[in-house]
């Protein structure tokens, strides 16, 4: 999850690396589980919400990084796109009022960054992608990943 690298063709020899790590990947998964390494005590909840960033004319508003920069707050990230936005609210034990205590938490979060995004005028729109038609290569943002998947998408 941490790496924004993407390669577009593997040959031969990429694949087989590929296996390598996917077989030891499986393995640590399988010892782990024969290990009890994951926690089976505490049930908890966690979300995340989608948005889209658009002007007042109801298109994409190619300002996520700068509206990023602006609010500070790991909570916040970006999507594929410079018009998308995502909050990652924080896990919550999953007991009495856990779900009350998230609509809060993802309310004060929507209204923070409603008016960070005003600032820029942006208008927060609770959609993951706006129509494939704006999904240009132009609104994607400048991370190494974003042109490999672009690429890989229109093929």
């Amino acid at each position: 999850m941490g790496k924004h690298a993407i390669t577009l063709s593997m040959d031969q020899a990429d694949i087989s690396r590929f296996m390598y790590h996917l077989i030891n990947d499986i393995k640590a998964l399988e010892y782990m589980l024969a290990k009890g390494m994951f926690d089976s005590g505490a049930r908890r909840i966690g979300a995340e919400q989608e948005l889209c960033l658009v002007d007042r004319n109801w298109r994409p508003a190619p300002m996520a990084l700068e509206v990023l920069a602006d609010i500070d707050d790991d909570h916040f990230t970006t999507e594929h796109s410079r018009y998308n936005l995502e909050i990652n609210l924080d896990p919550l034990p999953f007991r009495d009022n856990c779900l009350s205590e998230m609509a809060g938490r993802l309310k004060r979060y929507l209204e923070q960054l409603a008016g960070v995004a005003a600032n820029h005028q942006g208008i927060l729109f609770w959609w993951g992608f706006c129509r494939p038609s704006d999904a240009a290569t132009y609104h994607w943002k400048t991370l190494p990943r974003c042109p490999g998947i672009t690429s890989s998408a229109k093929r």
